[in-house]
């Protein structure tokens, strides 16, 4: 019935202002009255109500959107989060302080600021600005697609292939060789190749790849988030290979 109401009001405005003064705020007071007695999330869109079309905003329980939609956040109070629901919280969180910083560091906002262009026309959204993608991008750490163990045609030399993916940015791939029982033998960054998203470690320590001993490989982005991965060499038919733990 409230919607009814709602909707009536919003459709027919100049008859609201009639009747009632301020109409704009009686709307507000219906959507208010409907949030208290309703329990299920609402959602509508106000393009005639010049009070709060084009801002964005939040009263009570109702969200207010700069495309003109309004829509009624759920009630939550009396919720009991899994632990894993309770991360993907603090985690997005942490990512709007992250959005945040960004819009407030000049050097940051550029960055992000030059990707706007790109990434709207590739996602076909344009109602987005820095604070949007700076949240996305820590949101999304980097993945890695695969890792293979490549040897030089023209040499004995061994080079480890990662391939990284992230939504905006691979900032840097690093790895680590273990022995087995997870002592240091070698470590550095991996070069991007320039014309590929892959990168590559040269092995050092030929002599160490021998069954048992691990790789580990860490990829992160510009916001920070950090992928690891573990692999062990294996032999097989006399030929050394990598194997995901």
């Amino acid at each position: 019935m409230f919607r009814l109401i709602l909707l009536i009001l919003i459709s027919f405005r100049p008859i609201t202002k009639f009747f009632f003064s301020p109409s704009n705020f009686f709307v507000i007071f219906i959507v208010y009255i409907q949030n208290k007695h309703d329990k299920t999330i609402a959602m509508s869109k106000n393009e005639s109500n010049p009070i709060t079309s084009g801002q964005s905003g939040k009263f009570d329980r109702i969200s207010f959107q700069k495309n003109s939609v309004m829509r009624k956040l759920p009630d939550t109070s009396n919720r009991t989060w899994s632990p894993l629901q309770v991360r993907h919280h603090e985690h997005f969180e942490n990512a709007k302080e992250y959005g945040r910083h960004v819009v407030a560091d000049a050097q940051k906002s550029a960055y992000y600021k030059a990707l706007l262009p790109k990434w709207k026309k590739k996602r076909r959204i344009s109602n987005v600005g820095v604070y949007q993608i700076a949240v996305c991008d820590f949101s999304h750490p980097p993945v890695i697609k695969k890792v293979e163990l490549m040897r030089a045609w023209d040499t004995s030399l061994f080079s480890i292939l990662i391939y990284p993916l992230d939504n905006f940015k691979v900032e840097g791939v690093f790895v680590s060789i273990l022995t087995s029982d997870g002592k240091l033998i070698e470590e550095g960054g991996a070069v991007m190749h320039k014309y590929m998203n892959q990168y590559e470690y040269g092995i050092k320590y030929q002599d160490r790849l021998i069954p048992g001993n691990i790789s580990r490989i860490r990829v992160w982005d510009v916001p920070g988030n950090i992928t690891e991965k573990y692999f062990s060499f294996i032999v097989e038919n006399n030929l050394v290979s990598l194997y995901s733990l």
